[in-house]
């Protein structure tokens, strides 16, 4: 007896049965950046978050318009990998990933909304 036996549905098609029937949304988006040049850049209608470090440039246009109601008509990546010391050893610094997102103009992104 199998255990992940195949069901024909009233099609006749072959449908397999998966036991992860809830698919829920994780935010890629960690956190806005917050520094003086994220603030400067902010009357330019750019933005920066901190993302999470497998994120794409598509997928985090999608979530920046969902979550903030904007038009995205850019998006720019920086990431940053651990940092190597001595003798291949790796540093206490961590792995991660920016993006710096530019709406359409008229348009802004509260920053303090969701804090």
């Amino acid at each position: 007896m199998a255990l992940f036996a195949k069901k024909k549905n009233e099609a006749g098609a072959l449908a397999t049965t998966s036991s992860h029937t809830h698919h829920y949304q994780v935010s890629l988006i960690k956190q806005p950046h917050v520094t003086e040049k994220s603030l400067r850049l902010t009357h330019d209608n750019q933005y920066i978050f901190v993302v999470d470090p497998v994120a794409t440039k598509q997928e985090i246009k999608k979530q920046i318009h969902t979550l903030y109601h904007v038009d995205v008509t850019q998006v720019r990546s920086l990431s940053k990998e651990r940092t190597k010391s001595w003798r291949g050893t790796t540093s206490g610094t961590q792995r991660f990933k920016k993006m710096i997102v530019t709406i359409k103009d008229g348009q802004k992104i509260d920053m303090t909304a969701n804090v």
